[in-house]
């Protein structure tokens, strides 16, 4: 009885898993038709709200908003009846137009932090290249250090490939030496 229950267990896992990786499938494939057809979009918007004149035109818009809200929360307080429906439903109109105008300043601060990321890294490139390269070194130097540590015969290893690198260096100094001297 127990050796049936684990195997409809297992078949119910099975089944599950087949069914959520469908699913996820479906949605990961929606998510990214929705994504590379809405991508232009957002880019067009995040340089519209970047321009300091609609940026600063957005968050002003925000202020005011922001401030109507509070105006509307006080009136809210000390009204009765049908009133109170009025201002709640301009309270929830208020919010959905903060919500609407945070979308592009959030775009256009999102371009503004990779335009400093992009300034940054110009300016500074060849700092971190050099960090880069540096570190790289470092680590080379200390993995060489270990290896010789651990095989005392590398350094014969190393001298002997010195060694026929440069018979192999003077051979190719001789050759040329003949096809020139052949030329002359």
């Amino acid at each position: 009885m127990e050796e049936l229950l684990l195997m409809a267990l297992l078949a119910a896992a099975a089944g599950g898993s087949l069914v959520f990786s469908f699913f996820f499938l479906i949605g990961l494939a929606a998510f990214v038709y929705v994504w590379t057809n809405s991508l232009p979009w957002f880019r067009k918007v995040s340089a519209w709200a970047a321009r300091p004149v609609n940026f600063i035109g957005l968050v002003v818009l925000i202020i005011i908003l922001f401030g109507a809200l509070v105006v509307l929360l006080f009136l809210l307080l000390n009204s009765s009846g049908i009133m109170i429906f009025l201002f709640a439903s301009i309270i929830l109109l208020v919010i959905g137009a903060i919500a609407l105008v945070n979308f592009p300043i959030a775009l256009g601060l999102i371009n503004y932090i990779l335009r400093l990321g992009r300034w940054i890294y110009c300016g500074y490139r060849s700092w971190i290249d050099s960090a880069y390269g540096s570190s790289r070194l470092a680590v080379m130097r200390a993995k060489i250090k270990v290896d010789t540590v651990k095989d005392p015969g590398i350094k014969s290893k190393f001298e002997d490939f010195k060694d026929e690198l440069r018979q192999d260096i003077q051979k190719a100094r001789r050759k040329l030496s003949r096809r020139a001297d052949k030329d002359d």
